[in-house]
């Protein structure tokens, strides 16, 4: 009860503080799902206290704040109003536009060849008075035609260079230019970061991103923990009276080896895995005496 009371502290109070948002929001938690209620003024409100609360924990949230302006705005002007908006960014206002507002939903049309840029569009439109959300109606069409297998080593790669921390938890798959993501992050930011990483490369179409959120950050130093195991047996290493322990990605080695070579080329393997940070290596080479014959 006590973490809970915490946790709806602490979103609360970051709610509250950020300058950019008017309303009065209220925070519910139970366990690690969390809702907000209340009313704001503009979409872009809503999702900024979302993003904030993502980013106090890793949660399981439910966004049920309402959108009211202060103002009943006709449909006609929030699409005035956001076209305005857009126009203000010509490279993105040539390919993509508001097409229709419908009860305070606006919808996108045209054409793009990054679904990035339509994101962008996007939050420039959650920004004007009265949009209460926005659809996306925009054809993909990538500048480059890349097939799926090409493009699974593109995101992965990707992956591998700019989240090397999780990557290898990370599964992708693509059919049509379509990319969907598998597996588990430790953190909502890192999440959004995998998403918007698979969305940036070249070819890709759209992005399903099926990541879970760990309760449990350990369940990665566990995956390490078997794969240095897993690496050291591979070479060859006596692992009899050797214990791998690790934590937040640093691999403690202890216990006995049969050389110094060993003990040093433990080091090397445990390093080598992808997610170790560092490797606290406190083996030592252990002696035995052979049995006098009789």
């Amino acid at each position: 009860m006590q973490e809970q009371a915490r946790l709806r502290e602490e979103i609360e109070q970051a709610i509250a503080q950020d300058p950019r948002i008017s309303g009065k929001i209220d925070v519910e938690v139970n366990e690690r799902h969390v809702r907000l209620t209340g009313v704001v003024s503009t979409l872009e409100e809503r999702e900024l206290a979302e993003e904030i609360a993502k980013n106090i924990a890793p949660i399981q949230l439910e966004n049920d704040i309402v959108i009211e302006s202060t103002k009943v705005i006709e449909d006609e002007e929030v699409l005035k109003s956001a076209r305005k908006a857009i126009a203000k960014y010509p490279d993105l206002a040539h390919d993509i536009g508001v097409e229709r507002v419908v009860e305070g939903v606006a919808y996108l049309k045209g054409h793009s060849d990054s679904i990035s840029k339509v994101s962008k569009v996007a939050e420039i439109i959650a920004e004007s008075p009265g949009v209460k959300d926005v659809v996306s109606e925009v054809k993909i069409r990538p500048e480059v035609s890349i097939s799926d297998i090409d493009l699974v080593d593109e995101v992965e790669q990707a992956l591998n260079a700019m989240m090397p921390e999780v990557a290898a938890f990370i599964d992708v798959t693509a059919k049509k230019g379509i990319v969907s993501l598998y597996g588990d992050v430790q953190r909502i930011d890192q999440r959004i970061q995998a998403s918007n990483i698979a969305k940036d490369m070249p070819g890709v179409i759209g992005v399903i991103n099926n990541l879970n959120v760990s309760r449990q950050p350990t369940s990665f130093d566990l995956a390490i923990e078997n794969e240095v195991i897993e690496a050291l047996e591979a070479d060859k290493i006596n692992l009899a009276n050797v214990r791998v322990n690790v934590l937040d990605g640093v691999v403690y080695l202890d216990g006995t080896v049969d050389s110094i070579k060993q003990r040093d080329r433990a080091r090397e393997v445990a390093s080598s895995i992808l997610g170790v940070r560092y490797v606290q290596n406190d083996l030592v080479v252990g002696f035995h005496i052979e049995p006098k014959a009789a």
